[in-house]
């Protein structure tokens, strides 16, 4: 598990941030869940087998995130699974989780009808189960933040190879969705009622800074936020410094993300400028430009320095400009 899953799964352990992500993402922003409601859940799972010879084998498998809801007299099983990788065997593993869950929930009733004795009918006795017998719904969210395009199935039916042969039995097949909620596209963020918002809005941007410094700077949200979030952001984006330089940009309990990345930006035209000026002159000033660019600096901001420090007239600082290969940015 990587430091991007780890900072996450601690983020959804907070009630309000998980019964957001439900919420918005499977009720359309309907505030069905209350997060008063939530309780952590054991999130570890005994699967048995066994050999011919009758030996028993275990295996431990375990919930990224798991919760409880009791709404009344129901309780459901909520779970969350981050992944930050394609997994085309996402669809099976989800399924997987959920019949462990079931299983466990049976075995637990077997055990307690096993004590009471109280079957009534060989078809209870067989089972262990009384016709009366219930489990609770398990509904699972498999949240991916990778950068990369999910390409991998979405249901178990993506899983299989049905052949040339007739369609019917495509059509027969008993297929297992999982919902999956994919946060390197653009979601309804009217949806979101906490600060998730601002977390899943920057995951599709980044790897376009101007898009990412346009939508902070636009986002009254970004100057006033909680701690835990600014680490969240921080790392999701592989931006150490900004956490380095938090405390020089936090008002009272918030952090303004606006004004960090504006000092961020600045120490890079002064990184850049000092690769330049290593090169020499000509070369020097090209150097600078280059490295200004990579840096995320606008050709605008960039003339205004080179006229600026090197007392260039306007039309030499733009052919400095123009002959200076461009570093694209990724998209």
């Amino acid at each position: 598990m990587g430091k991007q899953n780890d900072v996450l799964l601690d983020y959804f352990d907070d009630n309000e941030r998980f019964a957001d992500l439900y919420n918005a993402t499977l009720f359309g922003g309907r505030q069905v869940i209350n997060p008063g409601q939530l309780e952590d859940a054991s999130e570890r799972y005994t699967q048995r087998s066994g050999d011919k010879k009758g030996n028993a084998a275990y295996r431990a498998r375990f919930r990224d995130v798991k919760k409880r809801l009791r709404d009344g007299g129901t309780l459901r099983i909520l779970a969350l699974e981050a992944q930050e990788l394609v997994d085309y065997s996402m669809p099976l593993r989800c399924m997987n989780y959920d019949v462990q869950e079931y299983l466990k929930q049976m075995r637990r009733i077997q055990a307690a009808n096993d004590r009471t004795g109280a079957y009534r009918t060989p078809s209870e006795r067989l089972c262990r189960l009384l016709k009366s017998d219930r489990l609770h719904p398990v509904y699972t969210i498999c949240l991916y933040h990778g950068m990369e395009e999910w390409d991998g199935p979405v249901s178990l039916g993506g899983m299989m190879d049905f052949g040339d042969g007739p369609e019917d039995f495509r059509a027969c097949f008993q297929d297992y969705s999982f919902a999956l909620v994919r946060g390197n596209r653009p979601l309804d963020y009217e949806n979101f009622r906490t600060s998730l918002r601002e977390v899943l809005e920057i995951l599709p941007y980044r790897r376009d800074k101007k898009k990412l410094t346009e939508l902070v700077n636009g986002r009254e949200a970004y100057r006033s936020l909680d701690r835990e979030t600014m680490e969240v952001i921080s790392v999701m984006t592989n931006n150490r410094k900004l956490m380095e330089d938090a405390e020089a940009y936090r008002v009272g309990e918030s952090y303004n993300m606006c004004e960090a990345l504006e000092g961020i930006k600045e120490d890079g035209i002064e990184i850049g400028m000092k690769k330049g000026m290593k090169k020499g002159v000509e070369k020097g000033i090209r150097g600078m430009v280059s490295a200004l660019r990579e840096c995320g600096v606008t050709d605008g901001i960039i003339r205004k320095k080179l006229i600026e420090k090197f007392a260039l007239p306007e039309g030499k600082a733009e052919m400095f400009l123009q002959n200076t290969e461009r570093t694209e940015e990724i998209k």
